[in-house]
């Protein structure tokens, strides 16, 4: 009687064992799958390395949800799309899906980003272009602003920074240095290469010039509480027709009394500061050619018409004067080409468990 019971004890036992074994198995399961989702979800998770460097989730993020609302205006203005439940996972029109079109357009992005990063780290701007080392960036100068404050002190910009304007704050901060950088490249040059680059961009390049001085006939009429604005408004259009017409300047201003002409002269040296026109309306003038005649222009209660009767080109200004320019220009320039020629062979490889999960 004993020994039976000491059977079914032990059946109770294994049994217990078995059950205690099955689940401390399903736990194990469990935990092999569970943090796997989660570490897809971590912000240091990676989605992508361009050239070996790693793009991560939170960084991808950053630019992932204005593609994604870019990628909706597209699809609603463009192809009549409606925010169903399945439109970011629906073909329109035979295209990608929406939600496969914001991630290229991220990707895209990210790929010159990433290649500027690079660049800055080659020139030894930056020494570590990592999103871990950012956010620890992000988070100490927030906590320094904090700091500061609570002592009475004064911040420049934000007192907290969010974490997309910080990164864009430091993605232009490294530019800037590394247009410096490369800036003092170029005024290490020879002077043969300096002034090569001169002669090529002088011709071309409005700033290197002197304006030119114009001189031009006026047809103006002045506009108040007398004469409105819309009165002076039906007076020059029958001018301005005239005009085009082929009639005489002079001998409309015999038919209207009201309108005014002279000449005037717009000096080289002093077009950016006259007070004449206002800029958009001397830049006008600075395009035509001669014996062509402006559009109607409104300026200091005064509507008016300019024909150019003169103008003589004006010389290039100083190599000594333009020579940061000079150097500013070819360091943007050069930015340019080597991003460019970075991004046309750069690699790239996606992670895909963690590429094609991102979706929100």
């Amino acid at each position: 009687m004993i020994r039976k019971l000491g059977k079914k004890t032990e059946k109770k036992r294994f049994a217990i064992v078995a059950l205690i074994i099955g689940l401390l198995f399903s736990v194990v399961v469990l935990i092999s799958i569970v943090p796997s989702q989660k570490e897809v979800m971590n912000d240091n998770d990676i989605v992508a390395w361009i050239n070996d460097e790693p793009i991560a989730v939170g960084e991808f993020n950053m630019y992932f949800q204005r593609h994604k609302a870019a990628t909706i205006s597209l699809m609603k203005n463009t192809y009549g799309a409606e925010m169903t439940s399945d439109f970011w996972t629906k073909s329109f029109h035979g295209l990608d899906t929406p939600i496969q079109l914001a991630k290229d357009a991220t990707l895209d992005e990210l790929k010159r980003i990433k290649y500027e990063q690079i660049l800055m780290k080659a020139y030894g701007v930056v020494t570590d272009i990592s999103y871990s080392n950012f956010m620890m960036e992000f988070q100490n100068e927030n906590k320094r602003r904090i700091k500061i404050l609570k002592k009475g002190g004064i911040v420049y910009g934000p007192e907290q920074y969010t974490r997309n304007v910080y990164y864009e704050y430091l993605r232009s901060i490294g530019l800037n240095k590394l247009k410096q950088i490369l800036e003092m490249e170029f005024l290490k040059q020879s002077s043969f290469i300096i002034e090569k680059k001169y002669d090529e961009l002088k011709d071309s390049d409005l700033y290197l010039r002197e304006p030119d001085t114009i001189t031009v006939k006026k047809i103006s009429i002045p506009y108040n509480s007398a004469k409105t604005k819309q009165e002076a408004e039906m007076t020059i259009k029958k001018v301005e027709k005239r005009i085009h017409d082929g009639e005489g300047w002079e001998e409309i201003t015999r038919q209207f009394s009201e309108v005014k002409v002279n000449e005037e002269v717009f000096d080289g040296a002093h077009q950016q500061n006259d007070g004449r026109l206002g800029g958009s309306n001397l830049s006008v003038i600075s395009n035509l050619k001669l014996n062509q005649v402006s559009k109607i222009m409104d300026w200091n209660h005064s509507l008016m018409m300019y024909k150019v009767i003169g103008k003589v080109k004006g010389g290039y200004k100083p190599l000594s004067d333009v020579k940061q320019y000079l150097a500013a220009k070819s360091a943007s320039e050069k930015i340019d080409h080597l991003i460019s020629e970075g991004i046309a062979h750069t690699k790239i490889s996606i992670n895909r468990p963690v590429y094609d999960l991102l979706s929100n």
